[in-house]
């Protein structure tokens, strides 16, 4: 888990460096994308809701582009 938030952490950061998003904390952000995907995994797999796992990705990444993308 921890490999996973590390190479989120290093995108967000990558992003930043380049001015592809604005400037947020990239460890917590990486923390925060995590816990929104696997969160969205766990409750699909016990509700059981498939698609839930289908339209989780494009939701998250709405929910990004209106936190953080420039």
């Amino acid at each position: 888990m921890e490999n996973i938030i590390l190479k989120f952490e290093n995108v967000f950061s990558q992003g930043i460096k380049n001015g592809e998003i604005i400037a947020v904390d990239p460890h917590l952000m990486a923390v925060f994308f995590f816990g929104a995907l696997q969160g969205i995994i766990e409750h699909a797999l016990t509700a059981p809701e498939v698609d839930l796992l289908q339209q989780g990705p494009d939701f998250i990444m709405q929910r990004i582009d209106h936190i953080f993308i420039k």
